[in-house]
């Protein structure tokens, strides 16, 4: 996520980042798995246009975050900037040297942050990367299809 938001906003095009840390008290997994990949989507959309009327009740709050991330998406597809103004929150444009994001939670408690997971990215894009470079020889320059550099 960071290396391609790192990228597009090296282009110079406005470069927006959000986490979903919002989880709904109807979620039917534990407690302990946290948000998922793809739990954003049932409130952009709604439980309707993704069919799970019959599994996911919206509780008051949880409308409230899907008319935040409605807004959101509707700013940014009126305005090209997801929050002008600052009226939801205040969300600021991604750039490399911050790395500044958006963490959604409930519209209260949603807040920007930087450095998303830092210890974790810098595992898996600086430590991992030498070792693999070291054990197999390979030089810095040998692309990762994934991002970065081998």
């Amino acid at each position: 996520m960071l290396h391609q938001a790192s990228v597009h906003s090296s282009t110079g095009a406005p470069t927006w980042v959000y986490v979903f840390d919002y989880r709904s008290e109807n979620n039917p997994r534990p407690k302990w798995m946290g948000t998922m990949q793809a739990d954003d989507q049932v409130f952009i959309f709604g439980p309707g246009t993704l069919m799970l009327n019959d599994r996911f009740l919206l509780t008051e709050t949880d409308r409230e975050v899907s008319d935040m991330m409605r807004t959101f998406v509707t700013n940014f597809v009126r305005f090209g900037n997801p929050s002008p103004h600052g009226k939801l929150a205040e969300w600021k444009a991604f750039q490399t040297d911050e790395q500044v994001y958006l963490r959604v939670r409930r519209p209260e408690k949603t807040r920007m942050k930087d450095y998303f997971k830092t210890k974790v990215t810098a595992l898996w894009t600086s430590y991992v990367p030498k070792i693999v470079r070291r054990v197999f020889n390979v030089s810095e320059y040998d692309v990762n299809p994934f991002g970065g550099s081998v």
